[in-house]
């Protein structure tokens, strides 16, 4: 039976990760720079992990903790690396990024 939330048997459905993570009921402000939002443990997600990068259920990603070890090696060894700064205007004063333009999270250019 057809309904409002039913769809053909074996059509593949897809679920888009940048509006569930942009939801106001489960990460306040999504739009603001917010990392300690993911420091305390939450019971009230669905996903254990605080977040639903990796899917859930019986299709999580089965690489994940690979995924999430190779994300932590990865930034560690550029804040080895890099001397990370802001950027800097003709001024002297440091540039606000805003990394949130559209539903699609990508950037405008910025002058260099």
């Amino acid at each position: 039976m057809a309904g409002p939330s039913s769809s053909p048997l074996r059509h593949p459905l897809t679920l888009l990760l940048a509006p569930v993570h942009l939801n106001e009921s489960d990460f306040p402000e999504p739009n603001e720079f917010r990392p300690e939002r993911f420091l305390q443990q939450r019971n009230d997600y669905p996903g254990t992990l605080g977040h639903s990068a990796f899917g859930w259920g019986r299709r999580i990603c089965p690489g994940m903790h690979l995924g999430a070890a190779s994300i932590a090696i990865n930034i560690a060894r550029m804040l080895w690396a890099f001397n990370i700064k802001p950027a800097l205007n003709e001024k002297g004063e440091k540039i606000d990024v805003d990394m949130y333009v559209g539903p699609l999270l990508f950037r405008e250019a910025q002058p260099c």
